[in-house]
């Protein structure tokens, strides 16, 4: 019992990639023999190339220091370093590795060489609508590149800018009464001059527009989130259900005397009215 409890440890420690117990009958007595062969684990990972950012790459690495080493799990790594750099807008980023092993301790030390390169810039942005009733899709078109991408031209290319400045586009939209709104991004890259080129995509419904009238506390953009957590559904939910939630948001802020009226007008407009006793 001794002995097997003595087994599971090493077993823990997850440093051994096989252990073998052979039990041998000799006149002496009872021999038991153990043959542990050593995994090689990760002693360090060294960055180079990037001092001042050394703590987010190493976070990055999926082996840890004291852990098995794993080739897959080194190739997904730098995988998931380049494709962070990326994001980043270092499209051309050159991750050179060295594995160096030291067989008496079976560790493994690794070195990683990170050449970045400059951050790519956004060249030209364009925008095309498809746009469905009446509204005109080339002034649609017009507003959005001058408001919102006409702006990014010239700036450092990241994925979180872009994602910003989309997820500001479609909430104008919504403010605007397109209610339901698809963004598609179409990227070119060139990778000699160091640019990339965005094309956006916007498919828009029906202009739906919501007016809210006699609210004092909240604004018509925060009434509008509230409504908005239904998602695409919200075309298809009766007038009631949306007061509902209305509701709702002001006894969250202690408005307990609080009477709202919603109607929907022909075109399918919907008018809320809510009397807030301030």
């Amino acid at each position: 019992e001794q002995f097997l409890q003595a087994i599971m440890r090493l077993y823990n420690k997850k440093r051994f990639s096989s252990i073998r117990i052979a039990i041998e009958n000799q006149h002496e007595g009872v021999f038991l023999f153990c043959t542990l062969t050593g995994d090689w684990v990760l002693e360090d990972v060294r960055f180079f190339g990037v001092p001042l950012e050394k703590s987010l790459y190493v976070h990055l690495y999926q082996i840890q220091v004291g852990e098995t080493f794993s080739e897959k799990k080194h190739q997904e790594s730098l995988e998931k370093i380049c494709h962070v750099l990326h994001q980043k807008g270092y499209k051309g980023v050159a991750i050179s590795d060295k594995i160096i092993k030291y067989e008496k301790r079976k560790t493994v030390f690794v070195d990683l060489t990170l050449k970045k390169g400059k951050q790519f810039t956004i060249k030209e942005v364009s925008v095309l609508c498809d746009v469905q009733g009446d509204v005109s899709a080339k002034l649609l078109q017009e507003k959005l590149h001058k408001k919102f991408l006409k702006n990014l031209q010239r700036k450092g290319y990241s994925e979180e800018l872009i994602n910003k400045t989309t997820h500001i586009l479609k909430d104008y939209l919504v403010g605007e009464g397109f209610l339901k709104s698809s963004v598609k991004l179409k990227e070119s890259v060139d990778r000699e001059k160091g640019t990339v080129t965005l094309s956006f995509s916007v498919i828009v419904d029906k202009k739906k527009s919501m007016t809210f009238f006699g609210n004092h506390f909240f604004t018509r953009y925060q009434l509008l989130d509230q409504i908005l957590k239904f998602g695409d559904s919200i075309q298809m939910l009766p007038v009631t259900l949306l007061v509902h939630d209305i509701v709702t948001a002001y006894h969250k802020k202690g408005f307990w005397d609080v009477t709202i009226e919603g109607n929907e007008e022909e075109g399918g407009n919907r008018v809320g009215n809510d009397h807030d006793p301030e």
